[in-house]
């Protein structure tokens, strides 16, 4: 058997040092591989040795091209021929690649049994162990494995960490630390261990061991003063931090960190030339300065001022990166500029214009500063990234009404009004704005009907309900119902002046001019700078021959601003038109 050995070891070998991708059989077709596989084995007729030996280096082929079944199959025909531990490991590795660890462990014990100074053995059966949380019969292997090879010394500390044997795990990371040197990676598992137990001073102590066996390392002196901070130990990672900053090539996070002390201290203008500097680093990225900002700003909300300027700051230096042009709109959005806000809004979408919230907010800030070119601009852009997206075609079609592309309009709210057929509020909205876009251009039928459309969702919209009736009264049209509506309105908001005028207006429509009387009555109570309710007043005092104190009332109204198209003739001529 030992020439069958001697392959299995070279075989086994070879699974550690070459990759699997690099084997050309992965390649293959199946089916050839098959057909030479009969090949081979008629021609050994009939010798246990050899037949062995082609079986395993058949499984070993197709263990290669990862079709793990095919390989069990030939690795468990040599089994049947020899109960080589070799062919025993190569069976369990296949059933743990095949994810049947359970099946995988008595071949991997026997395989341990047989041949016990074989590290890679322990390993694989170490390995099946965690996977069946047999967990200490997993750290015995270990245990069992570091007397061969002391490198698995991390993997049994990572094991005894899990199972909550802390010390063990200390004791162990301690036994790498002495025989392979300090290390950022041992370190900071010591330290998860220590913080663990609750034992500060050993996090910290690990963090200045670290510090101290590589000076010139600047990363393990600055993570040793982010724990200073973090355990309050504020004067001590100061004095670390200074003496980095010194020097020309410092970690930018040393910069980050110092200027957070000196902001804490009230020292804002040391920290903001701090946080400069670091930003000004070659080695901070832009996604990393953004990154960092947005965490500070949300930790440091009363520093506004002081993050908008180094929002600024990085924007001067990474003018293409969309998302610092985003925070600097938040920024100024948070302080109420909404005209700059925008601006860097839009240098954002220039960057990126697929970011479906940033045009949201495009579009509300143009229709906030009643930008009514740039909301309709903006919007058809919008729709360009984002078709689909209902809310653009409303605010595409407010541009165009408003700008009286009545048909534009229409177009632009019966598509948004498709889109949003699952979206009630949405529906209201485009529902009664194609009312008000059809009553402007007299197509009073459809003006209706979308209308009642928006009142069927919501019966008590008290915006649908003035409009309507506003509209109907107007248009001296169903005055009954225009007045059923503007009862249900004022019932439910009794002291709105403007809901108050729309049921005047419609009671002075139906020649109900004492009721109406009393209702502007209240309206210029409440409101006695509004010019279109001091006219309507004195259009009702004029009705019920009360001609001197209606055009006092009309000349009020041309006193605040009141421009309609009869004032100046009822204020000369001391008649009513209409």
């Amino acid at each position: 058997m030992k020439k069958i050995m001697l392959i299995s070891l070279l075989a086994v070998a070879s699974l550690q040092a070459i990759p699997e991708n690099v084997f050309a059989q992965k390649g293959k077709k199946k089916k050839e591989q098959e057909a030479q596989t009969k090949e081979k084995r008629d021609k050994l007729g009939g010798d246990t040795e050899s037949e062995t030996e082609f079986y395993l280096v058949e499984g070993m082929k197709f263990f290669m091209i990862e079709d793990y079944q095919k390989a069990l199959q030939q690795f468990q025909k040599a089994e049947l021929l020899s109960k080589s531990p070799t062919i025993q490991f190569k069976i369990a590795e296949t059933l743990l690649k095949l994810e049947k660890p359970k099946d995988a462990e008595k071949y991997a014990e026997e395989a341990v049994e047989k041949e016990k100074n074989n590290k890679y053995f322990y390993a694989l059966l170490a390995n099946i162990y965690s996977q069946n949380l047999k967990y200490d019969q997993a750290i015995e292997t270990y245990q069992q494995l570091v007397k061969i090879d002391d490198k698995y010394l991390y993997e049994l500390a990572e094991l005894l960490t899990k199972q909550n044997k802390p010390q063990e795990a200390i004791d162990t990371y301690q036994k790498l630390e002495q025989k392979y040197g300090m290390s950022e990676a041992l370190t900071q598992q010591k330290q998860r261990i220590y913080n663990m137990l609750g034992q500060t001073d050993k996090v910290l102590l690990e963090g200045k061991k670290l510090m101290d066996s590589d000076p010139a390392e600047q990363r393990y002196a600055v993570s040793y003063s982010e724990l200073l901070v973090f355990y309050k130990k504020t004067e001590d990672a100061k004095n670390i931090l200074e003496k980095i900053t010194k020097e020309s090539t410092a970690d930018a996070r040393a910069y980050l960190l110092l200027a957070q002390i000196y902001m804490e201290r009230k020292e804002e203008a040391k920290s903001l030339q701090l946080f400069k500097t670091a930003f000004k680093n070659p080695d901070f990225s832009a996604d990393d300065k953004v990154k960092f900002l947005k965490s500070f700003v949300e930790g440091n909300p009363q520093q506004n001022p002081q993050s908008l300027e180094l929002a600024q700051t990085i924007a001067q230096t990474h003018p293409f990166h969309p998302q610092i042009h985003t925070l600097v709109g938040d920024l100024l959005l948070l302080q109420n500029n909404k005209k700059d806000a925008l601006a860097s809004y839009i240098k954002s979408l220039n960057q990126n214009g697929n970011q479906v919230k940033i045009w949201n907010v495009v579009l509300g800030l143009d229709n906030d500063l009643n930008l009514v070119d740039s909301l309709g601009k903006h919007a058809q852009k919008a729709l360009e990234y984002f078709p689909n997206q209902p809310v653009f075609w409303l605010y595409d079609g407010n541009a165009q009404l408003q700008k009286k592309n009545y048909n534009k309009a229409i177009e632009a709210y019966e598509e948004g009004s498709r889109l949003a057929f699952n979206k009630e509020e949405l529906a209201v909205e485009f529902y009664t704005q194609l009312g008000t876009t059809y009553n402007a251009i007299k197509n009073y039928e459809l003006s209706d009907e979308n209308f009642e459309k928006a009142l069927k969702i919501n019966p008590n919209n008290p915006l649908i309900l003035n409009n309507y009736a506003y509209y109907l009264a107007l248009r001296k049209q169903k005055l009954d119902y225009a007045l059923k509506l503007t009862t249900q309105l004022v019932e439910k908001h009794p002291d709105n002046a403007t809901f108050l005028d729309t049921h005047g207006w419609v009671l002075y429509n139906s020649k109900d001019y004492k009721k109406a009387k009393k209702v502007f009555e209240q309206v210029v109570q409440k409101n006695n700078a509004n010019g279109t309710y001091l006219e309507h007043y004195g259009d009702v005092l004029y009705q019920l021959g009360e001609k001197d104190f209606a055009v006092e009332q009309w000349q009020k109204a041309k006193k605040v601003g009141a421009n309609t198209q009869f004032l100046d003739k009822k204020i000369t001529e001391r008649k009513l038109y209409e």
